[in-house]
């Protein structure tokens, strides 16, 4: 187990040697950062918590993406989480809830391709205006919980806010996934929506961050592992970099 332990640290280390160099292109106020799980293992199903079954329904080697929220500057996002609803955070103190739960976290700034910076901000103010709607805990597709309010998953608001402010559908739906690699229902997800008397959704439509994170629509500028306060504290200098590189 020791050993293990090395190894994995010694692991991190190496990548973050390798990740967290901006590359040419730089960030805009309503690009994107994904939050995924490292060295996760993404054959295993779910180990039993929310965050675990998300990575898990994402059934993609490619990305372990969990989460994504637009950038309104190099302090702050906003995003839609289980606790809060949308809302508007602070980039280290979300960080921070990951840490305390001993949780590794990588980091992945992306632009929006193809859109000027007009197009971003108003997504970003569509999406600032949806600041105290619920978490859509159904994955509704008409952006209603299971209590009949209007509500957003994480990448359900940053795909409605871009296709309010371009017209169009910038982000592709797709299958939802509840099952586990084999086919089987994943046993989270059944008691999950058991508590919301429901069953899971069939032929249900909607989007995932791990596929999200693969649009073509998008551009990798750097990605770092954030593993405690020090590395916290080097994103937020590699957010001023790269945004200061827009003015």
């Amino acid at each position: 187990m020791a050993q293990f332990v090395v190894l994995w640290l010694i692991a991190l280390q190496c990548i973050n040697k390798s990740e967290g160099k901006i590359e040419a292109k730089s960030l805009e106020p309503g690009d994107l950062l994904f939050w995924s799980l490292p060295l996760i293992k993404l054959n295993e199903s779910s180990s039993g918590d929310f965050l675990s079954a998300v990575v898990a329904s994402g059934n993609n080697a490619q990305s372990s993406a969990f989460h994504v929220a637009m950038i309104k500057n190099a302090s702050s996002i906003v995003h839609s989480t289980t606790e809060k609803g949308v809302t508007e955070d602070d980039i280290l103190n979300y960080n921070n809830l990951h840490l305390n739960l001993g949780k590794s976290v990588l980091i992945t700034a992306m632009q929006l391709t193809g859109q000027i910076a007009s197009i971003k901000l108003k997504a970003l103010n569509w999406a600032i205006g949806k600041i105290g709607k619920k978490y859509n805990d159904i994955f509704n597709e008409s952006a209603v919980n299971s209590k009949g309010e209007e509500a957003y998953y994480s990448c359900q608001l940053v795909r409605k806010a871009y296709e309010y402010a371009t017209g169009e559908q910038i982000f592709k739906v797709h299958p939802l996934n509840f099952n586990n690699k084999d086919g089987t229902k994943n046993s989270f997800w059944i008691e999950y929506f058991a508590l919301r008397n429901m069953s899971i959704p069939v032929d249900a439509y909607g989007s995932h961050p791990a596929k999200m994170a693969q649009s073509p629509n998008l551009h990798k500028v750097f990605d770092t592992i954030v593993q405690d306060s020090q590395s916290n504290h080097q994103l937020h200098e590699q957010l001023i970099e790269s945004l200061s590189l827009t003015t």
